[in-house]
């Protein structure tokens, strides 16, 4: 089995950078922009893809994303 290799200094940045962001837009509008899918948005988000289907329903049901999604 290989060793790991370390992370350079660019991509310890990239990494804290991207674990402190927050999406600037909408489940509704990131499906519209971007062709991903909701198992693919679940992943992105850090959370279910259940927690995705909640956030497109309308009515009873129906469940916010949250800020950290």
């Amino acid at each position: 089995m290989n060793t790991p290799r370390k992370l350079a200094q660019r991509e310890l940045e990239l990494i804290q950078k991207l674990a402190n962001c927050q999406f600037a837009m909408t489940p509704r509008e990131l499906e519209a922009k971007w062709d991903v899918t909701r198992v693919q948005m679940a992943a992105l988000c850090s959370c279910s893809p259940g927690s995705v289907k909640r956030w497109f329903k309308s009515g009873r049901g129906y469940i916010a994303p949250s800020r950290y999604h």
